[in-house]
């Protein structure tokens, strides 16, 4: 999602890109040649990643090819593409995160255990401990104190994941979730930088597909989610109430 509200939509199946403006309006589109995977905003740019070509493409907002930027081939089980100031990472499955604004050498050499957040100065990184119990640690880049948050649940937790961060510092995770009938749902929990819980959202959508990235959250903490349909799909925003 760009700082403007536009809403940027990967279509993997039909390789192309649906821009919505956002109040929900279809903006226009532009078709890609690659096997894409996720999409980032970065400016007024779109971000595209391709795990399987080891690349990550730059796009102008309206589809005209920027550049194309390697990824070192060693980096394996690409699952997201993250953004933060002039820099564009890539994270992996166990949550190692290696910036391609690098060079390839560096690439491997900068990996770092987390996903960074956009508050100055502060790292976080998820943690799965076990089949009920994950952490979150919180970590003062100056002074490289952190502390652990210990989230648990009753239902079997699959995997927690750092989302992003709004402007406000406050921080968001997904955990995925399994009940005891065995039907899987998300959970979007919303922390302050201390660690504190606010709120947290319920995802119970049977349609909501993991591998194509369906959950995001905007600079005002608003939480969206792709539905995918029969017919298509659906975004779904949700808001806190004030």
């Amino acid at each position: 999602m760009a700082d403007d509200g536009t809403l940027g939509i990967l279509d993997p199946v039909n390789q192309r890109v649906q821009l919505f403006s956002p109040d929900g309006n279809w903006i226009g589109k532009f078709a890609i040649a690659i096997n894409a995977f996720d999409i980032q905003f970065q400016n007024q740019e779109l971000l595209i990643l391709a795990p399987y070509d080891h690349a990550v493409i730059r796009y102008s907002r309206f589809g005209k090819l920027i550049e194309k930027m390697a990824i070192d081939r060693n980096i394996e089980l690409i699952d997201g593409l993250h953004t933060r100031e002039n820099e564009v990472f890539v994270q992996t499955i166990e949550q190692i995160q290696y910036s391609i604004t690098k060079n390839q050498v560096q690439q491997i050499e900068s990996a770092k255990q987390g996903a960074s957040t956009r508050i100055p100065g502060v790292r976080i990184r998820t943690q799965w401990i076990n089949a009920h119990q994950g952490n979150m640690i919180i970590e003062d880049e100056r002074t490289g104190k952190a502390q652990s948050i210990t989230i648990a649940s009753q239902d079997e937790l699959g995997s927690l994941v750092f989302l992003d961060s709004d402007m406000n510092g406050n921080i968001f995770v997904r955990k995925e979730l399994f009940s005891a009938a065995g039907k899987p749902y998300f959970e979007v929990a919303k922390f302050d930088r201390n660690g504190a819980l606010l709120t947290a959202i319920k995802i119970e959508h049977e349609n909501i597909v993991t591998p194509f990235k369906p959950i995001t959250v905007d600079k005002h903490g608003n939480v969206y989610f792709l539905e995918i349909q029969s017919d298509g799909f659906s975004v779904i925003r949700w808001q806190e109430e004030e």
